[in-house]
């Protein structure tokens, strides 16, 4: 009996080890399955933001880019997984973006495939329509001296890109050259041929005069030149991006006390009467968003220059402009006040002004993060 009470306790002994050992050895699975799983997200996040830095450096060298990388079908073998981009234009929180779309898929064979998501909203750079010309006026304008406007398109090394530019001169009002040897050269609408600046009124064809604004009323603020709240700029924000300092912004109501090169947006407040109201000489070299501006209507900027062998490349946007003379410009100007000052010249001497879609949209996207190179300075969102 004793010996029958033994062989008990040793079976049940036995049993319950083989049941411990057993537990153990599921826990032990299931922690090596954990420990696979956990690995295999690391992998999958990182194959998805990868695929988005690929992208971004693609979007980077063009901004037109929409075509992605790979597909679903056919996604690129990558770090041990797969991946797909895809590139879509959309709205933000009313901010024109482009959404970078990255799916990954890891762990085949091993453990159920995952998939993991990363998506970039990057601000989308793009030529605002307000911009019909290198220059563009609601106002009589005339330009004297050796004034050189080239609405044909250029990249920021100054090179031309075959059909993709503007007019040299659009206004509401008429174009006159009473004096000096002004040439204007552009691209005609539609784009026939690419006509390099010469003397007026011999290429006539790049000069539009007598306009009517689209749907009637001319834009009468810096914030509605970009597009106004439909485009992500309701009134007041430059003004507020100025504020913030984002890449390398300004605000100031006394131009004496810009930091130069310019970048970012450059905000420039006047005051509404008095000799502060112009802002004379101006030393406009740097790149960005320049908007000179006051509730009046009425800031002027004037005699416009560059340091040398400098140039200003961007969108500068101002109520009056009164003679761009010796400043070199890549991208656009664009004047607010419907009567210019100072009989309504707005070049003298030996001003350069050349359209440039790439300087302008730079513009756009110049006040965000510039810590990094490409298009992930504009990025405004990052979703996991």
């Amino acid at each position: 009996m004793f010996g029958r009470a033994i062989f008990f306790v040793l079976l049940l002994a036995f049993v319950l080890t083989g049941m411990i050992v057993r537990g153990i050895n599921a826990s032990n699975s299931k922690q090596v399955e954990n420990v696979v799983a956990v690995n295999y997200r690391h992998i999958g996040k990182n194959i998805a933001q990868t695929g988005v830095n690929l992208a971004l450096t693609r979007l980077a060298a063009d901004t037109s880019w929409r075509g992605g990388i790979a597909s679903a079908a056919s996604p690129l073998n990558l770090l041990g997984g797969t991946v797909f981009v895809t590139l879509t234009d959309t709205d933000f929180f009313g901010k024109k973006v482009v959404r970078v779309s990255s799916v990954s898929a890891t762990g085949p064979g091993t453990v159920p495939d995952r998939h993991d998501t990363s998506t970039a909203f990057v601000f989308r750079s793009y030529l605002p329509g307000s911009v019909r010309a290198a220059i563009t006026t609601n106002n009589d304008v005339m330009t004297n001296g050796d004034l050189i406007v080239d609405g044909r398109d250029h990249d920021l090394d100054g090179n031309v890109i075959p059909n993709a530019g503007r007019w040299a001169l659009w206004t509401t009002k008429n174009y006159t050259m009473p004096t000096g040897s002004s040439t204007m050269g552009g691209t005609p609408d539609p784009p026939a041929a690419e006509i390099a600046p010469a003397p007026w009124p011999v290429d006539s064809v790049v000069i539009r005069t007598n306009q009517t604004w689209p749907g009637g009323v001319y834009p009468g603020s810096p914030d509605s030149v970009l597009g106004g709240s439909a485009y992500g700029f309701p009134e007041g924000t430059l003004k507020s991006i100025a504020l913030s300092g984002s890449g390398g912004s300004q605000y100031v109501t006394d131009p004496l006390a810009l930091t130069y090169p310019l970048r970012g947006v450059t905000y420039i407040e006047l005051p509404t009467s008095g000799a502060a109201q112009i802002w004379n000489p101006a030393d406009i070299t740097g790149s960005g968003l320049l908007v000179i501006h006051n509730s009046q209507k009425n800031a002027v900027i004037k005699n416009l220059k560059v340091q040398k062998d400098k140039q200003f490349k961007g969108l500068l946007i101002s109520d009056d402009i009164d003679k761009v003379n010796g400043a070199v410009i890549y991208g656009a100007i664009f004047s607010l006040k419907a009567d210019l000052s100072a009989g309504n010249v707005i070049g003298n001497g030996s001003g350069e002004i050349y359209f440039s879609t790439e300087a302008v949209g730079a513009a756009l996207t110049s006040w965000l993060n510039t810590r990094v190179v490409g298009s992930r300075n504009n990025i405004i969102a990052w979703w996991e």
